[in-house]
């Protein structure tokens, strides 16, 4: 009898260290629900999608910064090339200010109005307004660090 009551603490004893083991996986994967931007003495933050394209930029992210040059394109984005292609998730809706979207593959485009198109969201930027940035973003050329 005691050995059976032995044998049923060791067994819920290794059940709760595995179960531990899941969830500190858990917390490192959700560590990585976010990313910066910085751009022009600003740090702005970004609420990141579910889905390969955001989780495969996060994959380079954590191995590097990324440093983009963007530009001005259409009164409503600004448009850089990215260092590498990411897998697409194209779907159809319009953008409000402080979408980040996936364009082609590989360009990284930060939207501060809107504009209707196929393309993959990666996230959106927390608290954005339109006017604040403009603020921030300007229209002329910017450079970006992309980081984790």
């Amino acid at each position: 009898m005691i050995k059976k009551i032995i044998l049923l603490i060791i067994f819920f004893v290794s059940i709760l260290t595995f179960s531990s083991c899941s969830t500190k996986d858990k917390i490192t994967n959700e560590e990585y629900n976010n990313m910066k931007i910085k751009v022009n003495g600003y740090e702005l933050i970004v609420n990141l999608e579910d889905n390969s394209s955001a989780h495969e930029l996060i994959s380079h992210l954590k191995k590097e910064n990324i440093i983009i040059s963007m530009q001005d394109y259409g009164n409503f984005e600004k448009v850089g090339r990215l260092p590498f292609s990411l897998p697409r998730n194209d779907e159809y809706f319009t953008t409000k200010p402080g979408d980040i979207i996936l364009y082609q593959g590989n360009q990284f485009v930060i939207y501060y109005d809107t504009n209707s198109y196929s393309f993959t969201k990666l996230g959106s930027i927390e608290n954005a307004t339109k006017e604040k940035l403009l603020e921030i973003l300007g229209k002329k050329e910017i450079v970006v660090e992309i980081s984790i």
